[in-house]
């Protein structure tokens, strides 16, 4: 959102860098996870006023080193800063949807016939089953479905 505009840059990197800080300082071991995604959208919003604290944490390993390093946060505040902004809007989409019912429109889950079995032609003599369905138990006593006027136990249980 920041990327779009929609919030404040320099506030959502104040954030980032506030909760980094919170994260590093905190008494228990810091959750790697967490620190890298921090400064991984950091480097989405060219983070050149917060490149110390990023560097500390590299520093101190708190981010993980398969996911992104230090060159390249380097090598980003090494572009212009309004050029890679602008390339930043064409990596990134809003995750925002604006209309729910033009967005799902088109989803298999909200059509009247799904597109891969609407072909599907099923015989006359063909049993569809929901196995999802209970069908009624038949009681050892019961007369034997099988036609045979025997008792269900005497008849088809065996």
């Amino acid at each position: 959102m920041a990327v779009h505009g929609e919030i404040d840059r320099e506030k959502v990197l104040d954030y980032f860098e506030e909760q980094l800080v919170l994260k590093m300082r905190s008494a228990k071991k810091p959750n790697e996870i967490l620190i890298t995604s921090i400064v991984m959208y950091m480097m989405d919003l060219y983070p050149d006023e917060n490149y110390e604290i990023i560097k500390k944490a590299f520093e101190f390993d708190l981010v993980d080193s398969e996911m992104t390093n230090l060159k390249e946060v380097d090598d980003i505040l090494t572009l212009d800063k309004q050029f890679y902004l602008k390339q930043q809007l064409n990596y990134t989409k809003p995750l925002i949807i604006d209309n729910t019912i033009a967005e799902l429109k088109n989803w298999g889950f909200f059509q009247d016939q799904h597109p891969i079995t609407s072909n599907l032609t099923i015989d006359n003599n063909t049993q569809l089953t929901n196995p999802a369905i209970r069908q009624e138990k038949i009681d050892r006593n019961d007369p034997c479905p099988c036609g045979s006027g025997r008792k269900y136990k005497k008849c088809c249980r065996k």
